[in-house]
């Protein structure tokens, strides 16, 4: 089991999985004039799906931080898929950082929760007791490309575009709301990691 972390994205995706023409086309609009509200929209469900399921859609450089090296033989990545693991570094006992070699360690990414794991023969090293301790800089989605993620997450992200395009209040009053089924939920469900 991982120890509590932090995790935060120090670059960004390039593209979005679902390109801006892709999205107009998915809200019926023809002209520029709405592109930065769409655009905005696209963002948002992509912050929205990965957020949902734990998962980077298109290929992104994280940190994830750890108080301590775990007390079993591997830590699992704070997020999936992940791609390489860059760097492990960590402030050893003395105050000063420290890389420690990826001779050490592997990234085990055939999981349902990718994971780093020891090499063989190896041990975590002693790092000083403090809040994050360990920092793990890892690259991880499914690819660079707007098709590179799963078409089922794509088109959940376009049900919630053209949602919030038709419906740009957070409430709606005067009419009935149901929710399709096979809609959002059910789209993302199988892509969901359960993290401990």
């Amino acid at each position: 089991m991982t120890p509590d972390y932090g995790f935060r994205i120090t670059v960004p995706p390039a593209t979005e999985p679902v390109p801006l023409a892709e999205a107009k086309a998915q809200c019926r609009v023809a002209l520029p004039d709405e592109d930065a509200l769409i655009a905005g929209y696209v963002l948002a469900a992509r912050k929205f799906v990965e957020q949902h399921t734990g998962l980077l859609l298109l290929t992104q450089t994280c940190e994830m931080t750890l108080d301590a090296f775990p007390t079993n033989d591997y830590f699992e990545m704070a997020r999936a898929p992940v791609q390489s693991v860059s760097s492990v570094t960590y402030v050893d006992t003395n105050g000063s950082p420290q890389t420690w070699p990826s001779a050490n360690y592997v990234s085990d990414a055939f999981r349902g929760r990718p994971a780093v794991r020891l090499a063989y023969n190896a041990s975590w090293p002693i790092a000083r007791t403090q809040a994050n301790a360990v920092t793990v800089t890892f690259v991880a989605g499914y690819g660079s490309n707007p098709g590179d993620a799963p078409e089922p997450i794509r088109q959940a992200m376009l049900l919630l575009i053209g949602h919030w395009y038709e419906h740009r209040e957070a409430v709606n009053v005067g009419s009935t709301v149901n929710e399709f089924p096979l809609a959002v939920d059910s789209l993302l469900a199988t892509y969901r990691v359960n993290w401990l």
